[in-house]
């Protein structure tokens, strides 16, 4: 996951991580648990050289940003709950 570009919204990347990790596990440890968290950020802006961008502010992905800085984000975990198996997505801004 550390090779994975994240951006605000849902990733399809992460998304097609999760399919192969499901095909290569048995039936029973596919149990898990799906758990959503707001969590506090720091203000702050950071220049991406990659994508060319400046990043922190308020990003709606297709509606648009904003000139606000981005101080909240939505995290989403998996929880396996017979098998440690665990795996986070955030996604930036909440608002």
């Amino acid at each position: 996951m550390h090779n994975v570009n994240i951006h605000p919204g849902f990733n399809a990347n992460i998304m097609d991580l999760f399919k192969i990790k499901v095909i290569t596990i048995a039936d029973q440890e596919k149990l898990c648990a799906i758990l959503v968290n707001e969590m506090a950020t720091k203000k702050y802006l950071n220049y991406n050289p990659t994508y060319d961008v400046v990043e922190g502010c308020e990003d709606f992905r297709y509606l648009g940003k904003t000139g606000q800085f981005a101080d909240h984000a939505l995290i989403f975990m998996l929880r396996g709950l017979t098998k440690k198996l665990e795996a986070a997505h955030r996604t930036l801004p909440i608002y």
